[in-house]
């Protein structure tokens, strides 16, 4: 991650968005949880009835090493999805790649 503070600040403003999106469109029996680990490339947890997804957040492009780190976090496949959210500048929506 960059040390420019106005890079830092947009990706945080990503994840916040990214997290909101995810209360405001999920069910209910839905649970988002903040991951604060620094040994683990995702920012987000979104669980779900039968499935859990590990979302990581980028802004301006996907880039190769954020795809490498996530394919490099072993998780049981069977449950778990992993997913790289992408927010450019000027734009509300993200763009989505599932990892596997």
């Amino acid at each position: 991650m960059s040390n420019d503070p106005a890079i830092c600040k947009r990706l945080s403003r990503a994840i916040l968005a990214a997290k909101s999106m995810l209360v405001h469109y999920g069910t209910e029996e839905d649970h988002v949880i903040m991951l604060r680990d620094p040994d683990c490339p995702f920012h987000i947890e979104h669980i779900r009835k039968k499935e859990i997804r590990k979302i990581r957040v980028t802004i301006d492009k996907i880039d190769p090493f954020d795809e490498k780190i996530c394919r490099k976090f072993i998780l049981p496949s069977e449950l778990f999805t992993k997913e790289i959210w992408c927010r450019t500048k000027g734009n509300s929506h993200f763009i989505k790649k599932e990892i596997r």
